[in-house]
């Protein structure tokens, strides 16, 4: 029964001023919900049956003269990881200049094709990850696989999503993470135990993704007609955007050049 907060006299002024307490914490409560339902991200891409959808392609090149890797020291379970030093790859460069790992994607995409079905994977394989650069659509599970037989940990490090911190045994090669992530986030990713072990992980919010190739070049393919901006970003060497224009069944040819 609900209490009456009329005040008749000292009792009934008692129980108002507890009445008050009460609805004012639970206000507060309410309040609380409200803000922690509405911080959850709003999922606003519409999968759709994409017609006569076009093809972005480029190559993602470096200008001047590339950095030389730095050198990374093997310091444990050398057996495995090996005993010479290992060049970084932040900076992947080929002959010709193309640059690899570089993140190529629509912006604020609303609707377009659905997901692969199949999920994403993560190898640590002779202590280190492969690829360096790894997409995870938000919301999705993905695969982590130890190839090495030897205990490895796989931390994020994160702003927006729960930051993951997963021991992976020797004895199991696959882990299949049900953790998953909530929000768009470009996340660096580390191994305790093997210090030099570093790559990234983008939880994406559409398909429309890809990491450029050691020649530098990039597809994303099925895009709806229509004009979009393009960005491509390079952990070191940071973002960049431009206008494009997807014709039906049409090819857009879209190269970046980055330098330092």
């Amino acid at each position: 029964m609900r209490e009456k907060c009329a005040l008749s006299n000292q009792t009934d002024k008692i129980r108002k001023e507890t009445c008050y307490v009460k609805r004012t914490g639970f206000l507060a409560l309410a309040i609380g919900i409200v803000t922690l339902f509405w911080s959850f991200p709003v999922w606003a891409y519409e999968v759709i049956d994409v017609k006569n959808g076009g093809k972005v392609t480029g190559i993602v090149r470096f200008e001047g003269k590339a950095p030389s890797p730095r050198k990374l020291l093997i310091t444990k379970n050398q057996k495995v990881c090996g005993t010479e030093p290992r060049p970084s790859e932040e900076f992947v460069v080929s002959e010709k200049g193309g640059l690899a790992n570089v993140v190529v994607s629509l912006i604020e995409i609303e609707k377009g094709k659905a997901f692969r079905k199949k999920s994403p994977r993560i190898v640590q394989r002779k202590c280190w990850f492969v690829p360096r650069v790894s997409l995870i659509p938000v919301g999705k599970r993905f695969i982590l696989v130890n190839e090495d037989k030897i205990l490895h940990n796989f931390r994020t490090m994160s702003k927006k999503n729960r930051s993951l911190n997963i021991a992976h045994p020797k004895f199991k090669k696959k882990l299949r993470i049900k953790k998953k992530f909530s929000r768009p986030e470009i996340m660096k990713t580390a191994c305790d135990i093997h210090n030099w072990m570093s790559g990234w992980v983008v939880a994406i919010d559409h398909p429309y993704h890809a990491v450029s190739r050691k020649t530098g070049k990039f597809t994303l393919k099925g895009v709806p007609p229509g004009t979009y901006k393009l960005q491509a970003w390079h952990e070191k060497l940071g973002t960049q955007v431009q206008t494009i224009k997807v014709s039906p069944a049409g090819v857009i040819k879209a190269n970046f050049t980055f330098k330092q």
